[in-house]
């Protein structure tokens, strides 16, 4: 429309809110950013810029409030981010099915739905655990989900993060020597990196990265009892190696943890959700 072709070209003009300019607060300000009790055009809703130029923060407050004159721009964002959805992988997809972003969060956890996956919140869970960890309904789960501690990949995983293996084979008085020596064809490719000066070197760092992947990305958090990421384990672990109240609950260290993976499942987020329009 002629609206918002000027709205994109010339300017926003005056923003109304129903039929008036935006009132003050009772500290005198139109938003926290402007003086109190100050009077001049922008302070009181006028965006002197467009959207070819651009807009200042204030000015896209005042131009995304939801009414049916102004906020084109947020109508945008929400026309073009109500496509993403998320699939029965986790993966956010748009409405031609490209990838957006191969796990939601990269955790697969709803924002709404993992407020007590907090290490402040541990106490409330194990004093409330008989609720959580109700018998019928963990089992069902560990039936249709398994549990990836019993998976030897993720033993072996775990024991690398913590260091354990490293220090297994430091400790091992029967490890051989002559494999971890250096042999001379190894030497005679490393010549060449090793004249290089730091900046040079410097240039391959970004090429470096870890030789193990995370748990979440082989085995979904959906759909894989104790599937978490390295964060929410290592809280797992922080708590339950600095707290004693476990003792006095008479809470074991493998219920305990049982129930957060239970809980960290049951946070994850719902197939078909619209993540898109929660975004915008």
């Amino acid at each position: 429309s002629s609206v918002n072709a000027m709205q994109m070209s010339f300017l926003l003009g005056q923003q109304e809110l129903e039929g008036k300019r935006p009132p003050m607060m009772p500290s005198g300000r139109t938003l926290p950013s402007f003086r109190s009790y100050e009077y001049s055009p922008r302070s009181g809703g006028f965006v002197d810029g467009s959207f070819l130029s651009g807009i200042r923060s204030q000015e896209y407050f005042f131009h995304s409030v939801k009414t049916a004159r102004i906020g084109y721009l947020q109508r945008c964002l929400m026309k073009h981010l109500e496509g993403l959805v998320v699939n029965y992988d986790l993966a956010v997809r748009d409405s031609d099915g490209s990838v957006v972003q191969f796990q939601y969060s990269e955790d697969g956890l709803a924002v709404e739905k993992c407020t007590y996956l907090k290490e402040a919140y541990y106490p409330f869970l194990v004093a409330n655990q008989s609720l959580i960890l109700r018998d019928n309904e963990y089992s069902h789960i560990v039936k249709m989900c398994g549990s990836t501690n019993d998976k030897p990949k993720i033993k072996y995983l775990k024991k690398f993060v913590h260091g354990e293996k490293n220090r297994e084979l430091a400790d091992d008085d029967n490890n051989d020597s002559t494999r971890l020596k250096i042999s001379d064809e190894t030497k005679i490719r490393m010549t060449p990196f090793i004249n290089y000066s730091h900046d040079k070197r410097e240039q391959y760092n970004h090429g470096v990265v870890k030789f193990y992947s995370p748990v979440t990305q082989d085995d979904l958090p959906a759909s894989n009892l104790g599937a978490i990421t390295e964060r929410l384990d290592d809280l797992i672990r922080n708590y339950m190696s600095t707290n004693d109240k476990l003792d006095r609950t008479k809470m074991d260290k493998n219920t305990c943890e049982k129930m957060i993976h239970f809980k960290s499942l049951k946070s994850c987020i719902d197939p078909g959700e619209s993540v898109g329009i929660l975004a915008a």
